[in-house]
């Protein structure tokens, strides 16, 4: 009956929504809602935007703002599983119990917000039954990741129009929704995610490291600063600027010491991916690079290292009921890492997983998948992201923007995935004169689940299940190293492929 429950630590949202003001410079930003993104990924400007913009966005969907979205929308709950067990090779779920526990039947309880008791006794009295994917339409009555959504959005989106604009109205508002959302003490958010995704139902209501994903915004909010930094923005001052970096500061040691930052930190799959974004953009934020670098390191030294494997699958997001979607998700998370190394002048781009893959072929294995019933573009500004990192020497990127998104020349995601803004990358680093980038694997069908490369190294299990023999990838979903053992090629079927 119920994916993701969120709540979190803070006090009502602010109290009114940015409106973007585009403007009618000489870029001819014409901007419309379906091209303003709900979720970015981007870097932090090491000076002020002009024409080359120094940061990308990315639109995905899934557990963030489409994920808002689709609560708003969604009419009716779904209902109970009548069992709990997954297809092969898939994740499995722990099975619910079939009644409640603290009065009331499954019939009481279905729909979610029952209608034979008030929601604040469904929310106490039902258990809710975790389903791979889904959203319970009752998570459109907390403001907690719609608010962090949008305030993180609106923030970044009224910067940039400020500086493209030449105008401080916009910078205001944005300077204003930080105080109320973040630094007010009336209705400012503490600097924790206590209660991210907490479940409800009989018994403790607590969060879990799986709601540290819903502040991934705060990567906006960090290039937004900068942003402000950097053009000497008025709105801004430097009492604001200490407020706001002490927050960052107290956020940055809640991850690094809670029980649920350091699981989320060390989670092997996107989780940790985002949760890696979140450390480093802070104390980039804080001018910490530092330990900005150390978290971006540690991240690629471990779990990055089992993420892709040797074709270019990504085994933890794979075996989800939603794989397209979330080889995307995790390939905005794993791109942005590497964008913020990019600004400290590292270069993570060219980083290899164990199976000696690199993110590019993480980009390019999802590209031959067909997405079935899920959304094609929840990988379109990943491409330009990837084109703009590595270069697009026989246009294969292009083609496919222009084939599924023509209108992708004024999307906001190509309006920021400029490879100006790289310095590290291998389309624009020190070694890219005079070399072009190619395929990283030959052409293959689209229609196989299988991987299409043969593993060059022994199968070891990946690092996560060092201690453990399932892993936890999100709210009661938990895989086994068996599970994942096909799609990293190691079974006599996917060496025939």
């Amino acid at each position: 009956m119920i994916r993701r429950v969120r709540r979190f630590a803070h006090a009502p949202a602010p109290r009114k929504r940015a409106v973007l003001v585009a403007p009618g410079d000489a870029l001819q930003l014409n901007l419309s809602q379906r091209d303003i993104p709900d979720v970015t990924s981007i870097t932090l400007p090491t000076g002020v935007p002009d024409t080359q913009p120094s940061s990308t966005s990315d639109n995905v969907a899934g557990g963030s703002a489409a994920a808002a979205e689709n609560a708003r929308n969604t009419q009716k709950a779904q209902p109970n599983p009548k069992t709990t067990s997954a297809p092969k090779g898939q994740a499995t779920h722990q099975a619910p119990p079939s009644k409640t526990t603290a009065g009331g039947s499954d019939s009481d309880c279905t729909p979610s917000p029952s209608k034979s008791m008030p929601p604040s006794a469904t929310w106490t009295t039902c258990n809710y039954v975790t389903k791979d994917g889904q959203l319970n339409p009752d998570v459109r009555l907390l403001n907690g990741v719609i608010a962090i959504v949008d305030v993180t959005q609106s923030v970044l989106w009224n910067v940039v129009a400020s500086v493209l604009a030449g105008t401080s109205d916009t910078a205001q508002t944005a300077v204003q929704f930080m105080q109320d959302f973040f630094l007010d003490d009336k209705t400012g958010m503490h600097p924790r995610v206590a209660y991210g995704q907490v479940i409800r139902g009989p018994g403790q209501q607590v969060g879990e490291f799986l709601g540290v994903i819903d502040l991934r915004g705060m990567v906006k909010i960090a290039n937004a600063i900068q942003i402000m930094r950097a053009a000497g923005t008025s709105a801004w001052t430097s009492t604001l600027d200490a407020q706001m970096v002490a927050w960052t500061q107290q956020y940055v040691k809640w991850l690094q010491s809670s029980s649920i930052g350091q699981t989320a930190l060390s989670a092997p799959n996107n989780h940790g991916s985002f949760a890696t974004n979140q450390l480093a953009a802070m104390n980039i934020l804080d001018q910490n690079h530092d330990d900005a670098a150390a978290a971006l390191n540690a991240y690629f030294k471990k779990q990055f290292q089992d993420q892709i494997a040797a074709s270019g699958e990504q085994p933890f997001e794979a075996v989800r009921t939603r794989p397209y979607h979330y080889r995307c998700f995790n390939l905005e998370a794993m791109i942005t890492n590497a964008k913020l190394g990019d600004q400290l002048g590292l270069n993570f781009w060219t980083a290899k997983s164990k199976h000696g893959a690199t993110i590019k072929d993480a980009l390019d294995f999802t590209l031959r998948q067909n997405p079935g019933k899920e959304d094609v573009s929840d990988i379109f500004p990943h491409v330009a992201a990837i084109a703009a990192a590595y270069g697009d020497a026989d246009g294969k990127y292009a083609a496919f923007l222009k084939r599924a998104d023509d209108s992708y020349l004024t999307a906001s995601y190509y309006y920021y995935d400029q490879a100006a803004a790289l310095t590290q990358a291998p389309s624009t680093g020190p070694k890219a004169k005079g070399k072009s980038v190619t395929d990283s694997l030959a052409p293959t069908p689209t229609n196989s689940g299988l991987p299409f490369a043969t593993p060059t190294i022994p199968w070891a299990c990946p690092a996560a299940f060092a201690t453990t023999t399932q892993v936890q990838l999100d709210d009661s979903v938990y895989v086994t190293c068996d599970e994942l053992k096909h799609l990293y090629g190691y079974t006599d079927k996917a060496k025939n492929v």
